[in-house]
């Protein structure tokens, strides 16, 4: 599990005083997730300085995990740049790889390296309502992710509306659990009813809906 050292000592300084938000059950929360389904492949978008990473592979050591984040600027007081060296530092000893992507010009998860299957993937990249319904769709469309773990569901509301909308309109998941954490997630389980194309056939792949 996630510990203080894993933590950056800027972001404990700034951002990470339990007084005010309490990571240690919102990362708690990843950890169980992880540690309840077992994947074999965990794919994030929206890596920062890797603490959720940390907190799925802790879980399950032997997981493959990939992750993708654009890494620019700079989010409370930690540039990214820094928050980048500070991820790879503590995923040496995992099977993590990481990539800098930005996933909002991607089609298929296959045009940036994941040819398998995914059985957890963790959305937590572009918190814009039009950018979290495109990472949605990203890896509904491209891995038949068996599920899917959206961060920030009770902390910002856009992020709450695209999952909704994502639900009702494209109907391939369904909600697992609503996680009571600090900042709320949803877990989408793939449903079983929904049949699987052949891998990375990014035809299937729709315009957003602008409503």
């Amino acid at each position: 599990m996630l510990t203080r050292e894993q933590i950056h000592p800027i972001d404990l300084q700034h951002c990470y005083d339990p007084k005010k938000f309490d990571w240690e059950k919102e990362y708690y929360s990843k950890y169980t997730v992880a540690k309840n389904l077992n994947p074999k492949l965990i794919v994030e978008i929206g890596v920062r300085a890797g603490y959720s990473a940390y907190s799925f592979l802790s879980a399950c050591p032997k997981t493959k995990y990939i992750g993708y984040d654009i890494w620019q600027g700079e989010y409370s007081k930690l540039p990214q740049i820094v928050a980048k060296a500070w991820a790879e530092q503590i995923l040496k000893p995992f099977n993590a790889q990481l990539y800098v992507k930005d996933t909002q010009l991607v089609r298929a998860l296959s045009e940036v390296g994941v040819y398998d299957k995914v059985e957890l993937a963790h959305i937590d990249g572009d918190h814009s309502y039009y950018g979290t319904l495109h990472d949605l769709r990203l890896v509904s469309r491209s891995t038949f992710a068996t599920h899917m773990l959206i961060d920030d569901t009770s902390f910002i509301e856009d992020v709450l509306r695209a999952v909704k909308c994502f639900v009702e309109w494209d109907k391939e998941y369904e909600l697992l659990y609503e996680i009571d954490s600090p900042r709320g997630a949803w877990l989408l389980k793939r449903k079983e009813s929904i049949p699987l194309l052949p891998y990375g056939d990014g035809t299937a792949y729709d315009e957003i809906r602008r409503d």
